[in-house]
């Protein structure tokens, strides 16, 4: 979407990956030199998360390790990757199928979701926005498309 700006998503995606680093990370190997870190220092650290059973947590420490030591790599401070290749050693996420609205549910599910008083929802699915982009997005934005729901002109309430 034109008026979302990008600049606030990637900055609160920042924010979280610093967060996550600064708790599960940062705490044994924050003050070491990344050429002097080891591949099984970085897997006890991803272990540690592991057994908390937050493996999307632990995976994406992983993936924020990965493109640490690799800029490292880049600019000359390390020689290789100790976070790489560890993933065969680590428990990974399963993936858990939704259950979705049958074609006779959607009508009804469609109506109740039109007639709340604030629908996040219903603004997803009209727009095709990720929720972080909806999260970040301005007011003015969603005002938009209250003021031409509630005109009367075509839209998924009015119909």
């Amino acid at each position: 979407m034109a008026g979302i700006q990008r600049a606030t998503v990637e900055r609160g995606i920042q924010k979280s990956t610093e967060s996550r680093l600064v708790l599960y990370i940062f705490p044994a190997l924050g003050k070491r030199p990344v050429a002097d870190i080891a591949p099984l220092e970085v897997l006890e650290c991803l272990r540690k998360i592991e057994q908390t059973g937050k493996l999307e947590t632990m995976q994406k420490n992983r993936q924020a390790c990965i493109q640490i030591f690799a800029y490292a790599i880049v600019t000359g401070r390390a020689t290789y990757n100790p976070a790489d290749y560890l993933n065969s050693a680590l428990e990974s996420p399963t993936s858990e199928n939704h259950l979705n609205l049958s074609e006779a549910q959607l009508p009804d599910f469609l109506r109740d979701l039109c007639q709340m008083q604030v629908n996040p929802i219903g603004l997803l699915m009209l727009t095709g926005l990720r929720t972080i982009e909806l999260h970040f997005g301005s007011w003015a934005e969603w005002l938009i498309h209250y003021t031409t729901c509630n005109a009367g002109s075509a839209c998924c309430c009015n119909k």
